[in-house]
């Protein structure tokens, strides 16, 4: 049950371009609703029990969860989007992924076409190291896109370790996407 951080930003990217029929114009809830099912599929296919509700309107604290059962249960991996884009959800969101007691942690994030990275990402740091209680090995995947125009998004993709440092920048990239 291997988790590869750049794998699996590659293998989102990738995904987002070949393989999820989303579009630019899509409703959140579609996004939303893909976004989740590819990272139940991926976390299925590495061996994990995946846990998350396929209704958009209920969920466990968080979006998603892979869970260890053997020998001993516990989270492996915790995931929570926000795709709203308003600041204030974003940065809720992010905080639910600090609260939750798991191993690797990913959080997807829609921004204003306007916004700037490093302004969140400065926050989400921020946040990062007020935390107390932290796993061993603990790291989180920060995913930031937002569209650029009807045809092209831009993706970034952040290792984040436990003391709230960029351990990695894994993708920076223009991504065509259909309209």
């Amino acid at each position: 049950m291997p988790f590869n951080s750049t794998q699996i930003c590659v293998d989102f990217k990738n995904w987002l371009i070949r393989g999820s029929n989303l579009r630019i114009s899509d409703e959140t809830t579609k996004w939303t609703k893909g976004i989740k099912e590819f990272f139940a599929d991926y976390g299925t296919d590495l061996g994990y029990e995946v846990k998350y509700t396929s209704t958009y309107k209920k969920e466990y604290l968080v979006d998603l969860v892979w869970q260890v059962n053997i020998p001993n249960r516990y989270i492996y991996l915790a995931l929570e989007s926000e795709l709203s884009k308003r600041k204030k959800e974003i940065l809720y969101d992010f905080q639910k992924l600090l609260d939750i007691k798991s191993y690797k942690k990913i959080g997807i994030f829609k921004l204003n076409t306007n916004v700037v990275y490093d302004d969140y990402l400065q926050i989400i740091l921020d946040l990062t190291q007020t935390q107390i209680l932290w796993l061993q090995d603990e790291t989180i995947v920060i995913i930031f896109y937002k569209f650029i125009d009807n045809s092209m998004m831009e993706l970034k993709c952040y290792l984040v370790d436990m003391l709230g440092s960029i351990r990695d920048i894994i993708i920076e990239e223009q991504l065509p996407l259909p309209p």
